[in-house]
């Protein structure tokens, strides 16, 4: 039987076919490709969002812990921070122990001071039968430690107890463990009239060695507050500070 001869338009229609076919599985694998990139990434967004929240979420939990100690920030009672201007030389070593240094305001924010810090107990909160001497908690200031001196007449029963559960949360983070509570000693110098806790930091000298370049930070509180004290804490982390990589 003879083969039936193709006309050109029946050759034209099947090439029509034949590229329509080859455009619609091209247009299935874009469909295809933009569905695998878009779960991809929706995967990769995921993936990065999880552990942002936990930090938010962990943040926000380590915020009320800290808030549920003592009055709240707005009925504390705190001054603004003030800022102390440090000496050239106060960075310098006292090395006989029997010596009282004076200092300007009360507490120092900086200063001369002992040759040898206080060793910090675990922690980090002291009364008036164990508190380190002056002098050497202000060596302690040099390193970067955040510094709450309470009034020991005033700062009684819970607030004494809540004073007691801040320092040891500060001391077991390790982003704030260089952190000490100790009563004040009015014959120091005394808080301003109606303070009770006074927060004291050494910042880092703006000059490499030159202490004249750093500053001091005080900031007083009415009472024992967890938000406050910990806004000062955040505010003034033990990297800023003359010596932050020593103990």
């Amino acid at each position: 039987m003879a083969k039936k001869k193709q006309t050109p338009r029946a050759g034209a229609d099947r090439k029509a076919r034949v590229e329509e076919l080859k455009r619609q599985q091209k247009a299935a694998e874009r469909r295809k490709t933009f569905l695998f990139g878009g779960v991809g990434i929706l995967i990769a967004a995921t993936l990065i969002a999880i552990p942002v929240v936990s930090i938010v979420n962990k943040d926000k939990e380590k915020k009320r812990a800290f808030e549920e100690l003592g009055v709240p920030t707005a009925l504390a009672a705190c001054d603004t921070t003030q800022t102390d201007k440090v000496d050239a030389n106060d960075g310098d070593h006292e090395n006989d122990p029997s010596v009282r240094i004076n200092y300007d305001t009360a507490p120092p924010s900086h200063g001369r001071h002992f040759a040898a810090p206080a060793t910090i107990n675990s922690r980090g909160f002291y009364t008036k039968s164990d508190a380190p001497r002056l002098e050497e908690l202000v060596h302690n200031l040099e390193h970067g430690y955040n510094v709450v001196w309470y009034d020991p007449d005033a700062v009684t029963g819970q607030q004494l107890e809540d004073l007691k559960t801040l320092a040891a949360k500060f001391r077991d983070d390790n982003e704030t463990r260089k952190f000490i509570a100790v009563p004040w000693d009015a014959a120091r110098g005394k808080f301003p009239a109606g303070k009770t806790i006074a927060m004291a930091h050494w910042g880092a000298p703006k000059e490499a060695g030159d202490y004249a370049t750093s500053t001091g930070y005080r900031q007083y509180c009415g009472q024992v507050s967890g938000g406050a004290i910990r806004a000062f804490v955040q505010a003034h982390p033990s990297s800023d500070s003359p010596e932050p990589n020593t103990m």
